[in-house]
C-alpha cells in the first residue's frame, strides 16, 4: 500500500520546491519562505545568528539596555561589540529617527541624544 505524503502548504520551502518541480512560478508566500531559508542557511554557514546582525536591531537593543545616549556614544559602544562601520550606524539611526522608531533631542552641548521612541 502506497502512503502519499500530504502536500506542504504554500509559504514553506517544500511548497516552493513543488512549484519549481511543476514548472510553476512560485507564489509570494513560497518565495518569502525560500528567501528566509536561504538567509538562515547563509548565516548558519558563517557561524552567525540569522537576522541578528541588522543595524536597527542592534541599535534598539543597545538603547533599550543602556538608555538614551549620544550618537557618538552609541557608535562607539556598537563598534566595540559588532563589526559595523560607523557610517552604517549613522545612516540607520537617522532612518530610525525619520520613521519614528527613535526619538532625538539635542543636549546643551549640541550633541544629538537618541532613545527608543514610545510610540
Amino acid at each position: 500500500m502506497d502512503s502519499v505524503k500530504p502536500l506542504e502548504p504554500c509559504g514553506t520551502t517544500g511548497a516552493y520546491q513543488r512549484h519549481y518541480l511543476n514548472g510553476e512560478t512560485p507564489c509570494d508566500p513560497c518565495r518569502a519562505a525560500k528567501a528566509v531559508d536561504k538567509h538562515t542557511r547563509y548565516w548558519k554557514a558563517k557561524g552567525g545568528e540569522p537576522f541578528a546582525n541588522t543595524a536597527p536591531r542592534i541599535i534598539t537593543d543597545h538603547l533599550e539596555t543602556f538608555g538614551s545616549m549620544s550618537i557618538q556614544e552609541l557608535v562607539w559602544l556598537i563598534q566595540r561589540r559588532h563589526d559595523i562601520k560607523d557610517g552604517t550606524i549613522h545612516r540607520a539611526v537617522h532612518r530610525m529617527i525619520a520613521d519614528g522608531r527613535l526619538a532625538s533631542v539635542k543636549d546643551i552641548e549640541g550633541k544629538l541624544i537618541v532613545e527608543v521612541s514610545d510610540g
